[in-house]
């Protein structure tokens, strides 16, 4: 059996945080992430990989270490008017980070995930009663020795 890629790995430890709201509508009763799509629906949670150079350090045996920028992003309700609301939007990214800085993930090859900035808002609907907020972040992985 082959092994699953890094966007593979990515998804299975993302869909394992403790915070990621299961959508009212959902009947499979989990978190409903996507790669590369956003839904309309609030609640809704997405993938996607950024451009970034692959490798972070090369060795001289060919190995070394590579990485994997992506966006982390979350369709929610949003409120122009009522910081509630919007704070708890806010509150769910600081401990979505809390929760990248202290899980292990079960990867051998796996170094670290790490956020690398805060959350933030990219868009709001043209309604104002919803928002996708997205949050950079970073996997640092092993490359195993590609000389031998």
């Amino acid at each position: 059996m082959a092994s699953k890629s890094k966007i593979e790995q990515l998804y299975e430890y993302l869909s394992t945080c403790p915070f990621l709201k299961v959508p009212t509508d959902s009947r499979r009763n989990k978190p409903q992430i996507t790669v590369d799509y956003l839904g309309e629906n609030p609640t809704t949670y997405d993938l996607t990989i950024t451009p970034s150079p692959t490798w972070v350090r090369r060795y001289v045996d060919g190995g070394g270490v590579r990485q994997l920028l992506f966006l982390f992003r979350s369709l929610a309700t949003y409120d122009g008017e009522a910081a509630r609301t919007n704070m708890e939007n806010n509150i769910f990214y600081e401990e979505f980070v809390n929760w990248l800085e202290r899980s292990k993930p079960d990867y051998a090859d796996w170094i670290s995930v790490e956020a690398l900035t805060a959350a933030y808002v990219q868009s709001v609907s043209e309604t104002q009663d919803k928002a996708s907020y997205e949050i950079r972040c970073r996997l640092l992985y092993a490359s195993a020795n590609i000389y031998l």
